[in-house]
């Protein structure tokens, strides 16, 4: 039963996806201080979240645009409304538009803010993109604060006029989850005869903006080449890119798995060198800090939300952007040179350690919500 005297806080996420991943960590924590309310956008989060310390509740909300967002709307109104939470944060997009509509609508005595981890707009271009751009615009002006969950993607939020230093935060370096690091965990060494292949790792999904076809294009000249290597993709096809690499996986069985979607990545990170990393747009690098977590250092383009989660040549490496010889050229000399992706890999893992355990990161954001709630 809810203790009338402790102040609520409500958590907010469209998916049940996003809120095991991104915000059950975090309930555990808060839960010592304040009553957690968890709102889904889909009926899954009862199997899902059903272990968290929170009081679940489900509002049905489309992922994409309907009308029927309005009537959604009006529900998570009256739900706020009647739990009276202290403080509300969302995440995922849509919720930025809940999160807008709990403002001017429940009482200025609660506290209401989103947490951006990435703007859907920075591809588009035309009146789409203003469009898009002007919403996040109006979500920084009107609610009572923003977070972001990387510095890149921070100053590109400044850079391009959507808010100023002064009403968007970073908490600690970055990351709305982190990775779990046990305190005394070592990092794995990796034991290699040189004539085992370097383990290349993709992980995420397949589609062009994660930069698939630049992957292939890596694994083709690779072959090329006669390089000692070996690919394993994992993640869910969106764009039929299977089919794209279907002759690969026949032809070079020792060169190419394509392992489709799988819950648990980790045991892929375990037995892998060197991930492979193309995206065109990263609101934050979370594979990157899974990976530095097992020692592994990524090969990434230069785009804004990377920065901060990859160091160049201190812990990963990161290519001009899109420039798919440039990385190439750098993959094929890491295969080459084992003793520096191991030495670079060590360097990763002490980084992710010190900044994004989810220890540091949950505990961030306690204290940010602990500043922000007025007794």
């Amino acid at each position: 039963m809810k203790n009338e005297d402790i102040p609520s806080v409500m958590l907010l996420s469209s998916t049940s996806f996003a809120a095991k991943n991104f915000l059950a960590p975090h309930v555990k924590v808060l839960s010592a201080s304040y009553h957690v309310l968890l709102v889904c956008g889909d009926d899954k989060q009862t199997l899902e979240l059903c272990d968290t310390d929170a009081e679940l509740h489900h509002i049905d909300i489309a992922r994409r645009p309907s009308f029927g967002d309005l009537v959604a709307m009006i529900r998570y109104v009256k739900l706020a409304y009647s739990l009276k939470p202290r403080l509300v944060l969302t995440i995922t997009p849509k919720m930025a538009l809940i999160a807008l509509a709990l403002k001017l609508c429940l009482p200025n005595t609660v506290v209401v803010g989103h947490y951006f981890t990435g703007q859907v707009w920075a591809e588009y271009t035309g009146l789409k993109r203003i469009f898009f751009k002007s919403l996040d615009k109006m979500f920084v002006r009107f609610l009572d604060f923003s977070l972001c969950d990387g510095i890149g993607q921070r100053d590109f939020l400044i850079s391009q006029g959507v808010c100023d230093y002064s009403n968007i935060s970073v908490l600690g370096s970055g990351s709305i989850a982190g990775v779990v690091i046990n305190r005394d965990q070592p990092m794995r060494d990796f034991v290699h005869k040189h004539s085992d292949p370097v383990h290349l790792l993709y992980a995420g999904r397949l589609n062009a903006a994660k930069g698939l076809d630049d992957i292939l294009y890596v694994f083709e000249r690779l072959l090329a080449e006669g390089a000692n290597f070996k690919l394993t993709i994992v993640g869910p096809d969106e764009q039929g890119y299977s089919q794209k690499f279907k002759k690969f996986l026949t032809e070079y069985p020792d060169r190419m798995v394509y392992v489709g979607y799988v819950d648990d990545v980790s045991n892929f990170y375990a037995v892998s060198d060197l991930l492979l990393l193309c995206s065109r747009r990263e609101g934050f690098g979370s594979v990157v800090i899974e990976a530095g977590r097992y020692g592994i250092p990524t090969v990434a383009y230069d785009i804004y939300g990377l920065r901060g989660t990859i160091l160049d040549k201190e812990t990963g490496f990161l290519a001009a952007p899109f420039d798919r010889d440039a990385y190439y050229s750098i993959v094929r000399r890491l295969i080459k040179n084992r003793d520096e992706i191991k030495r670079i890999g060590q360097q990763a893992f002490a980084y992710t350690k010190r900044h994004f355990s989810q220890d540091v990161v949950t505990s961030n954001l306690k204290k940010f919500i602990a500043s922000k709630i007025t007794y």
